[in-house]
């Protein structure tokens, strides 16, 4: 078993600052996850794909907690090394097949899933409609897909808000509830449901700690310790750094307007 630590790289960018640290999060964290393994029917008879891995947090949450056979996606190598990793650390690296691939084109034959869940992940994609397509082709008949993402709780969120999240995370494009809903329903999904959630400041915090390990926990501060000396010792870094300090209104807009969704849709038999 491999105990060696994946290649750190010099990406100033959101996916490649979590990559090369070894963290990632998403809204809602354990209990969206455990919410979607309801709604989506998964059990240890399933057979689910999960887009965008990430470090494999979810990954091996859902191969410990239901037992199904898992294949799990991410655009991004390193963060597949990462999960590796901690697969193999939690002895379930012969349960999870991780692999590189994009949610807009995704390898896999048509009908082979029973269900497609993508935590915090298809916000990023850059044609949402093709991604859906793409997650209604791979389903099998009546299988589920579902999704935790961003929304726009309560609209119109004001320009400077949307422009910060979008330099800060990306070019992400956060929908508003119906708008997600709209999305799988002109994807061919039906028996559509959706539940909203607005953020604090506690509950945030709270999702991003609940159920996490004292070594996820411990990741958590490594890379806060990471970000400070890297923002002191390069400038490249320093100005990345801007990009992710909003401003006093910003902050405050974020929590009146921003919050998360979870979505759900069944490819008709």
């Amino acid at each position: 078993m491999t105990t060696e630590k994946p290649e750190a790289t010099k990406d100033y960018t959101y996916f490649g600052i979590q990559s090369s640290w070894g963290i990632t999060k998403h809204l809602g964290g354990r209990k969206a996850t455990d919410r979607l393994v309801e709604l989506c029917g998964i059990t240890s008879a399933s057979k689910v794909l999960e887009i965008g891995c990430g470090v494999g947090i979810t990954s091996c949450y859902l191969a410990k907690k239901a037992g199904c056979a898992l294949t799990s996606i991410d655009l991004n190598e390193q963060m597949i090394a990462w999960s590796k990793k901690r697969a193999e650390r939690e002895g379930l690296a012969d349960r999870i097949t991780f692999r590189p691939a994009d949610a807009q084109e995704l390898p896999f034959e048509d009908a082979t899933f029973d269900a497609v869940i993508s935590e915090s992940v298809t916000a990023f994609t850059k044609d949402k409609p093709r991604a859906i397509s793409e997650y209604k082709r791979v389903l099998k008949p009546r299988g589920y897909v579902g999704l935790t993402e961003a929304s726009w709780v309560k609209s119109p969120p004001p320009a400077e808000l949307v422009e910060f999240l979008s330099v800060s995370m990306e070019g992400a494009a956060f929908l508003k509830p119906d708008a997600w809903l709209a999305l799988l329903e002109e994807g061919g999904f039906a028996d559509l449901h959706g539940e909203v959630t607005r953020l604090t400041v506690m509950s945030q915090f709270a999702s991003d700690l609940g159920g996490q390990s004292w070594r996820d926990i411990g990741d958590r501060f490594r890379a806060m310790g990471a970000f400070i000396g890297q923002y002191f010792k390069d400038p490249e870094m320093r100005r990345y750094a801007k990009k992710l300090m909003p401003s006093r209104r910003t902050m405050k807009d974020l929590f009146t307007y921003f919050g998360y969704g979870i979505y759900t849709g069944k490819k008709p038999a």
